[in-house]
């Protein structure tokens, strides 16, 4: 009962404040209808504009991703004295890449190696290869999505170890030695 009296009220209260309504039957006028059609012209055209704008931010990425980074070796000029250096790095999956190792003799850059690679599903390539003793560089060619050829070097310097026996007795020498001994020697060597 008292749920059939509450419902009687609140019925009774919508119905006094003509919260009921109904709908305008009486036409648009022309001008209103043209105003609308020209605010929905001008919502497609921002939405072209931003469907253009973001297209173009599309493409200049796709320009970025283009580029290639060299992760190994990671500075530009190293020193080593393995054989063998892995060249690693990241780019588009699907890319091409060369890596050309050159070799210096007499001052002057011989190729001693080519590889080609591809950049795997996961947008990397891996390949080792073999250094001759002294400044070896490696360049890493690529091309940009305009075809543009681009390249990439780093100079990797192999120091072929002549005395295992030198070395044991350097390295020996280096732990008796404190820090700053070391750089006691370090600096009076530069001098």
């Amino acid at each position: 009962m008292k749920k059939l009296g509450a419902s009687l009220v609140i019925c009774t209260l919508l119905a006094s404040n003509n919260v009921l309504a109904f709908a305008d039957a009486t036409p648009i006028k022309a001008v209103e209808q043209k105003q609308i059609i020209k605010k929905e012209e001008l919502k497609k055209e921002e939405l072209k504009d931003k469907s253009t704008e973001k297209k173009e931010i599309e493409k200049n990425e796709e320009l970025k991703n283009t580029s290639i980074e060299i992760i190994k070796p990671d500075s530009d000029y190293t020193v080593t004295t393995n054989e063998k250096i892995v060249i690693s790095g990241k780019g588009e999956e699907g890319s091409s890449v060369s890596v050309e190792v050159y070799s210096k003799k007499d001052e002057i850059y011989e190729r001693t190696q080519t590889k080609n690679l591809e950049i795997s599903a996961i947008g990397f390539f891996v390949t080792e290869v073999k250094l001759s003793p002294g400044e070896n560089k490696i360049v890493v060619k690529y091309k940009d999505n305009e075809e543009k050829e681009n390249e990439k070097v780093k100079i990797v310097k192999y120091k072929k170890i002549e005395n295992p026996q030198d070395i044991k007795k350097d390295m020996d020498e280096l732990k008796d030695k404190g820090i700053k001994d070391i750089f006691k020697d370090i600096i009076s060597s530069v001098k």
